[in-house]
């Protein structure tokens, strides 16, 4: 081996090197990213239980059983992420449809409280 070859080489593995030096950056920024987009969901899921449980009390329903979700087979953690964020919010928008639906009366729920109050006093 000579010199300019032996140059080459250093210069090539140098270049690996630093290759291997921005891997490790972007992938411990990721990694960063993730485990904050995890805390945010933790602390969504915490607090959307505690909804969950409210609002079964509220309604008379048996306590909600929560439990531990099955494997998905995603193995891209950015998608997983963003379905579990998802998930969470379509569970928020049905929990608030929920109230809402616990709110109207069982007898002519279309109908007011006068009228209905008239109808069942002409029964």
């Amino acid at each position: 081996m000579n010199w300019p070859e032996y140059t080459s080489l250093a210069r090539q593995l140098a270049d690996v090197r630093r290759a291997e030096v921005e891997f490790r950056a972007r992938s411990g920024e990721r990694t960063a990213a993730a485990h904050a987009v995890i805390d945010r969901l933790t602390k969504h899921l915490d607090l959307q239980r505690g909804r969950l449980v409210n609002l079964a009390a509220q309604l008379r329903l048996p306590e909600p059983r929560f439990g531990a979700a099955g494997q998905s087979g995603i193995v891209d953690v950015g998608e997983a992420l963003q379905r579990a964020a998802d998930a969470t919010n379509a569970a928020d928008a049905e929990a608030r449809r929920a109230e809402e639906l616990a709110g109207q009366p069982v007898l002519l729920p279309g109908m007011s409280p006068t009228g209905r109050s008239a109808l069942v006093y002409i029964a």
